[in-house]
């Protein structure tokens, strides 16, 4: 698995509403080589949450991808959190507002 099968998870109580994924840098660059029979095959589960609450840092661990053979872990990548996502505060929703309020009157 080179590729998520989701790009990003959601993200509650966020000025952001999602925050995307990385796998580390490890998992990029490192080939996972393993001597099978020909009735033999690796599982892949990737483990994710459906959703996170924020704040959430930058380089959060927030998952994994884990692959097995016959049942036994062969090897796990972290998933991190590509970007931080700070939590919806008094003065983000003030500043919100006061977006909408002057686009409404410049409109």
């Amino acid at each position: 698995v080179r590729e998520l099968p989701r790009e990003k998870i959601a993200v509650e109580k966020g000025q952001e509403q999602y925050v995307a994924l990385t796998f580390s840098k490890n998992m990029e660059q490192e080939k996972l080589e393993i001597l099978m029979r020909d009735d033999e095959q690796t599982d892949v589960q990737v483990r994710l949450p459906e959703r996170l609450f924020a704040p959430v840092k930058k380089g959060t661990m927030v998952g994994e991808v884990v692959y097995t053979l016959n049942g036994e872990t062969l090897k796990t990548y972290p998933v991190y959190a590509k970007d931080s996502v700070r939590k919806i505060d008094f003065i983000w929703c003030f500043d919100i507002i006061k977006q909408k309020y002057c686009m409404k009157d410049g409109g």
